[in-house]
């Protein structure tokens, strides 16, 4: 799955997946849970979209103009930072709570 990010006037491709969180993981130290939570550790956004941003242009045969050192810059706009966050809960939709089975009498 390829979405896509609005960065400058320009849509990129972004994807997340398992290669792009052992990338995210093999930066930080931190564990697919973490991704969970990382409203609370908005220091995980920055590698996250580095390496999402990266795969999505590879996925789709596009240059990739950024550098490691630009997330720092792109995530000072407000909207950049709002678009990823909201894009990134399209690739873990929400897990359902599993309702109890009720048990058929014999």
């Amino acid at each position: 799955m390829v979405e896509f990010i609005d960065i400058n006037g320009i849509k990129y491709p972004i994807v997340i997946n398992f290669y792009v969180i052992g990338l995210f993981q093999q930066e930080t130290g931190k564990s697919f849970d973490s991704l969970s939570d990382i409203g609370n550790n908005l220091y995980l956004v920055e590698p996250l979209m580095y390496y999402a941003l990266k795969m999505g242009s590879q996925v789709n045969k596009q240059e990739f103009p950024f550098t490691r050192d630009d997330m720092p810059i792109l995530l000072s706009d407000d909207n950049i930072y709002r678009n990823f966050s909201e894009t990134i809960s399209k690739f873990f939709p929400a897990i359902t709570e599993k309702q109890p089975t009720k048990k058929k009498k014999v």
